[in-house]
């Protein structure tokens, strides 16, 4: 047993004699802005009929096991209105596990595969809050601009997702190719 174990000990320095850590994540805004315009005896009027806008923030601490493996952990948090003054805020928890399978030059293309919670509280609506769970795998790719500083995108998502608000329940199954695009920054300690 001890041999075992002065074994596990051995493998595990060696896999993290090249760890590094990564800290960064990704800022995002969205607005849109839904207009009617109607003309009735050529008087024309426009009318706003939604009027949305939010933010995004993900922190994300990665863990560089290896040249290939690393370990990631990225807490989120959404806000958006509307103009039927709807206001949901959101909070999520995803552990993950990043796998670089390719590189060229300074960019490495990878497959990030994990877990999801997330919170929804719903003001104003009188709503139940919501809750959900589920696993994702998200394509994607790093520039690194320096030693100390690279560029992630995601580009796309495929999950399944199981969501709980009040009596109601939902699954999803989700892929998304290029209509979810997003870009990060980090930083390597």
């Amino acid at each position: 047993m001890k041999k075992f174990f002065l074994m596990a000990v051995i493998a595990l320095a060696a896999t993290t004699a090249k760890a590094q850590l990564w800290v960064g994540g990704e800022l995002g805004y969205n607005s849109s802005k839904t207009k009617i315009e109607q003309t009735v005896y050529n008087t024309t009027t426009t009318q706003t009929i939604a009027d949305n806008s939010g933010f995004t923030f993900k922190p994300e601490l990665v863990y560089d096991l290896n040249d290939n493996w690393s370990l990631g952990f990225a807490l989120g948090f959404k806000h958006s209105n509307n103009s039927s003054s709807v206001t949901t805020n959101a909070w999520s928890v995803e552990p993950f596990a990043r796998y670089k399978f390719a590189e060229a030059g300074d960019v490495k293309f990878f497959l990030d595969g994990g877990l999801a919670y997330e919170s929804v509280h719903f003001n104003s609506t009188g709503a139940d809050n919501a809750e959900g769970y589920g696993v994702f795998v998200r394509p994607g790719l790093s520039y690194e601009v320096s030693d100390n500083v690279c560029f992630d995108a995601h580009l796309g998502n495929l999950s399944y997702m199981f969501a709980k608000q009040g009596d109601e329940k939902t699954n999803a199954f989700e892929l998304k190719a290029a209509s979810a695009f997003t870009f990060g920054v980090y930083f390597k300690f």
